[in-house]
């Protein structure tokens, strides 16, 4: 049976390595192509404004429905 042997670091030698850096700097890339993906598809967003009139005059748009249904 092996055993796992603690390495015994001097905690004043010890420090960050290349590894460390490398795999922040790819979470900062990656978290600054999210936000700009993220800005993207809120400019896809179309807010109505309530000046906006209804299409046909005496209807309105209930969520969820659709208009164009023939029954």
């Amino acid at each position: 049976m092996t055993y796992l042997v603690a390495l015994e670091v001097d905690p004043s030698v010890a420090r960050p390595g290349w590894i460390a850096f490398v795999v922040i700097l790819l979470l900062a890339i990656a978290l600054v192509f999210l936000f700009f993906s993220m800005r993207r598809q809120f400019r896809k967003i179309n807010v109505g404004d309530s000046s906006q009139e209804p299409s046909q005059p005496g209807t309105t748009a209930t969520p969820g429905s659709d208009s164009d249904d023939a029954t």
